[in-house]
């Protein structure tokens, strides 16, 4: 009896610790593989080309696993982008909640590698995330890899090229070297010969450079306030000045003196000669008027001098009331006894 108890204790203990283990396994395998059994999004990704993505491949965020490559699929020849590139493959992404408002209509999806050598995942870059929320199962247009493979073939193409080219053409390769040498042989050679006037020439280029050092120094005092090349701009600049207020108003007399101008210059080419001596003969005549008119002005305010003084008739009766009184009494006198007029006593 005790034996069966003991071995029935061993049993539930061997089974305990199989089930622990197998827990553990499947906590191990959930955390590794990031496994989320919450709700998420999709996104379908298209590329010219994707690289080597496959079917459970992560996408990442700055890093952080947020999704998985649920589906990967081969579109064929139909289906171009805005700019008529064939889009090859379409990545379908599953991704988690937390990653909806990170995925924009700015945002890039990139496929990357982890390290030189490691597995191919996504990336997803956010960039500024001034974009709208992507929907759920939207179709995006992602950013294709380099091609590291056609970049390696064509330099083994150009390796090779280069290797073939050298066995052919050794004589060539070998006169090329052979003239590089006696190029730096005969440019040694000239630079002895000529050490001391190069040295010459550079002396007199490092004093020239000195000099014109000077010239510019000397130039930017005269060009600081207080020298005379800024006084002279100054100068310059208020005379600008002036010519910009006062030129516009000489002109636009300078136009309409030209349009009277250019208006006489028509009336007088229909004139000929007879007109002409009319003219002056009116204008004689005017003149002649003229003259005379200010006599008669000269003679009318000599009259109204007199009068103003009381000399003559008028003046007196303007002057002297007495004599006013007495015309006044006689008029009155007149319309009372009209016969008067006719009859003397």
């Amino acid at each position: 009896m005790a034996a069966r108890v003991s071995e029935r204790s061993l049993e539930i203990k061997v089974g305990a610790f199989v089930l622990l283990g197998l827990v553990l396994l499947v906590g191990f395998v959930l955390v590794l593989g990031n496994v989320s059994f919450g709700g998420g999004e999709t996104i379908h990704v298209e590329y010219g080309f994707s690289g080597a993505v496959h079917e459970g491949a992560p996408v990442e965020v700055s890093g952080v696993s947020v999704g998985r490559v649920s589906k990967v699929e081969f579109l064929g020849a139909g289906v171009r982008d805005k700019d008529g590139r064939p889009l090859l493959v379409r990545l379908t992404l599953s991704l988690e909640p937390r990653a909806r408002d990170v995925v924009r209509t700015d945002t890039k999806f990139v496929v990357s590698t982890q390290g030189v050598l490691g597995a191919p995942y996504v990336e997803i870059l956010p960039g500024e995330m001034r974009g709208t929320v992507l929907a759920d199962g939207a179709t995006v247009r992602g950013v294709d890899p380099p091609r590291t493979d056609l970049l390696m073939a064509r330099l083994y193409t150009f390796l090779d090229g280069l290797t073939d080219a050298l066995s052919k053409d050794k004589d060539v390769l070998h006169d090329l070297f052979a003239s590089g040498g006696s190029l730096a042989k005969t440019l040694d050679q000239v630079l002895a010969e000529n050490r001391e006037g190069l040295t010459k020439g550079l002396g007199d280029v490092l004093a020239a450079l000195s000099d014109l050092r000077k010239v510019a120094h000397q130039a930017a005092v005269e060009t600081g306030k207080g020298g005379d090349l800024h006084v002279l701009i100054a100068n310059a600049r208020d005379a600008v000045s002036v010519l910009h207020e006062d030129l516009p108003p000489l002109l636009a007399r300078a136009q309409v003196v030209g349009d009277e101008l250019a208006r006489l210059s028509k009336v007088s080419g229909k004139l000929d000669a007879n007109d002409a001596q009319h003219l002056k003969e009116a204008l004689a005549h005017y003149d002649e008027l003229g003259k005379r008119l200010d006599k008669v002005s000269g003679d009318l305010q000599a009259l109204l001098t007199r009068v103003d003084r009381g000399e003559g008739t008028v003046g007196a009766l303007l002057q002297d009331d007495q004599i006013y009184d007495d015309l006044k009494e006689l008029v009155r006198d007149l319309k009372a006894h009209p016969w008067k007029v006719l009859w003397k006593h």
